[in-house]
């Protein structure tokens, strides 16, 4: 399946990689690949306008919406999202194009998996290029640990996400246009001060209300 993105230049594909259906969205017709993951909360639209550069530059561009977003599939297993699904996912991509190689790009979450996903299957990738998050190797203690330790108090959203009860389970459930609307405020928006300066939670920090 194919269908034209909202984007000039860029065109949508479905493939099927890895068990799931993943969308693509795909610019340039020939070149060397370029492989693009994006990170939370995103979709292959936060790359648009790099994609149409470089298709531009000479290179074929794809950028999947990752495992579990957007108009990719999502498995209701938990343990389906862990990181040798999603690294498994982007060989999977290449393999579904007919590629047998190509350059790994990524930013925020999507970095964690292109260094991953280069260190599982280094023969399938000529370069690496990652943003936002630094590669970090393996951690003597769980990430899980060492954020709590480094946090404490203060509200980091990923603790956050795994707060027990579902709590941002109710967030999302309550108020999802404004949970995501807040996530993507722009510097000039207007908002409550304590939203951007006050770390806790508690006071309505980051994406809290006071």
């Amino acid at each position: 399946m194919s269908g034209t993105a909202p984007v000039a230049g860029v065109e949508f594909q479905t493939v099927q990689a890895n068990g799931l259906n993943f969308r693509l969205a795909v610019a340039g017709d020939s070149g060397p690949l370029m492989l693009l993951a994006h990170g939370w909360p995103e979709s292959w639209y936060n790359w648009r306008h790099q994609m149409v550069f470089f298709a531009e530059q000479g290179y074929r561009v794809v950028a999947p919406d990752m495992r579990g977003y957007g108009s990719t599939d999502a498995p209701d297993a938990v343990d389906e999202f862990d990181i040798e699904h999603l690294a498994a996912d982007m060989v999977g991509i290449l393999d579904a194009l007919g590629e047998s190689s190509a350059i790994m790009v990524g930013h925020d979450w999507g970095s964690i998996v292109a260094w991953n996903t280069v260190l599982m299957y280094p023969e399938r990738f000529s370069a690496l290029i990652t943003m936002s998050v630094p590669y970090s190797g393996r951690p003597p203690q769980s990430p899980m640990e060492s954020w709590r330790e480094a946090f404490a108090d203060n509200f980091y959203y990923i603790l956050y996400h795994n707060e027990p009860g579902g709590v941002a389970e109710a967030e999302y459930d309550s108020d999802p246009y404004g949970l995501i609307s807040r996530l993507y405020l722009s510097p000039d928006s207007p908002r409550q001060a304590a939203m951007i300066t006050d770390p806790l939670r508690t006071a309505g920090g980051w994406v809290g209300r006071p």
